[in-house]
């Protein structure tokens, strides 16, 4: 019996979907939001580009601590009973932030709030997976992500303009009390997941961290997205934002409508993203090679932006945030490589190589950035932003040749013919 039979169409939407892709999208909002505060932020509390790189990207550090026991535990109890406690708890990090009075109080606000929020995409693809047919998981996945990255719209202009009715600190506290109600939306409508899909589908058959861990298509995938997709939310989470005021001189209007640009972009590539993907699977191409192709656009967007080339510079940042909907095409090729059951595992270790990427890459860009001195107070010159474009376009030049060298390790496996997992990969 299809999953879809518990719940008619409608109901399935509004019932599962709707909480989900809302925990995502808040998600995505807080990820985003620090590119909005970060001038109020740095004045306030007197931080340079590194320690505002290190306070935005504590986010993805308590994202990625939790990556490998989230996949476990969403794969045993469910998506529901993993996503309410952490929301209550990101809540309370939201809540922490607005009442900071020190940068180490920012700091245990922000990794609260990462740490809360962790299970909002694998939790929302593990929901799509268990609820609704296989044929139609790329194109949910791909809506998924859409409709969720619009929190990366609402961190730009809406925010900007909540920012005239209160503070950053009132900001925060409203993310506070919206965070609380998700959980309990999540807690009164979604239904209790379909046993039958979480473990009678392949029973005995679980896939252990070491087993993965040793899987040649694991190494040969999470690399290249880790670094590409982490390297494009770490620009477009913070970075963006200061390049266009440092480097393009933008005032602070043109500056948010340029981001809220992005974002929709990076949007409306997630939704694309998935109905190509399905699409192309009729004509024999799969994601396993629509995901390079992302990531060499992005790194000419990078290469662009470096060399100040003629075009708008609007036009690159919108290719980076393309990047941004790459884990599109990376969790569809996940779904067509491993089996049901495991996914919450694989793609728990899939998304800690992405948030991870992007809390070193965030980081990373902040401290090589200031290796430059400012040439005023708070704005670096072109130069150091230059050679921050230029490390990431070298460091996904090599991940891009390593997926190459190892693609057949992929392409082997057919959508309809996974393997199946043996004993010696059995849970004990």
């Amino acid at each position: 019996m299809p999953t879809t039979s518990y719940l008619k169409a409608g109901s399935l939407l509004w019932r599962v979907f709707l909480p989900f892709v809302l925990a995502y999208f808040f998600s995505y909002l807080l990820r985003n939001v620090n590119a909005v505060v970060a001038p109020q932020l740095a004045h306030e509390f007197q931080l340079d580009a590194g320690q505002l790189g290190s306070l935005t990207a504590v986010y993805f550090l308590g994202f990625a601590a939790l990556q490998i026991p989230l996949g476990a535990c969403l794969d045993r109890f469910g998506p529901v009973r993993v996503q309410v406690p952490l929301f209550l708890l990101a809540a309370v990090g939201a809540t922490t932030f607005s009442y900071a009075h020190s940068p180490w109080q920012l700091v245990a606000g922000r990794l609260l709030v990462g740490v809360g929020v962790a299970a909002g995409l694998v939790a929302g693809l593990k929901t799509i997976v268990l609820w609704f047919p296989k044929d139609r998981v790329p194109v949910m996945n791909g809506a998924f992500v859409a409709f969720g990255t619009l929190g990366a719209v609402a961190a730009t202009a809406p925010t900007e303009w909540l920012l005239t009715v209160v503070d950053w600190r009132g900001l925060f506290q409203i993310f506070a009390c919206a965070l609380v109600l998700i959980a309990v939306s999540l807690l009164l409508l979604v239904p209790a997941s379909p046993r039958k899909a979480m473990s009678e589908e392949n029973p005995g058959v679980c896939l252990t961290y070491g087993a993965l861990f040793k899987d040649q298509r694991f190494w040969s995938l999470a690399p290249l997205s880790g670094l590409s997709v982490g390297s494009a939310w770490a620009l477009q989470g913070l970075w963006a934002a200061a390049w266009m005021s440092d480097v393009a001189g933008f005032d602070r209007a043109t500056l948010v409508t340029q981001l809220f640009i992005m974002s929709l972009v990076l949007s409306t590539s997630a939704l694309g993203l998935g109905a190509a993907i399905s699409r192309l699977k009729h004509w024999g191409v799969g994601p396993s090679k629509i995901l390079p192709g992302m990531v060499m656009v992005l790194m000419a967007a990078e290469l662009m932006l470096a060399a100040r080339h003629p075009i708008p510079s609007i036009i690159p940042w919108c290719l980076v945030a393309i990047m941004s909907a790459g884990t599109v095409a990376t969790y569809s090729i996940t779904a067509d490589v491993f089996e049901k059951p495991m996914l919450g595992r694989v793609n728990g270790a899939i998304n800690l190589f992405h948030i991870g990427g992007a809390f070193v890459l965030q980081t990373g860009i902040g401290l090589i950035i200031t290796r430059w001195p400012p040439v005023e107070a708070g704005h670096y010159p072109e130069s150091a932003y230059n050679a921050a474009l230029l490390l990431l376009a070298l460091a996904q030049a090599i991940a891009l040749s390593w997926y190459w060298t190892t693609l057949p390790t992929l392409e082997r496996v057919a959508v309809d013919d996974r393997p199946k997992w043996n004993s010696a990969h059995r849970r004990p």
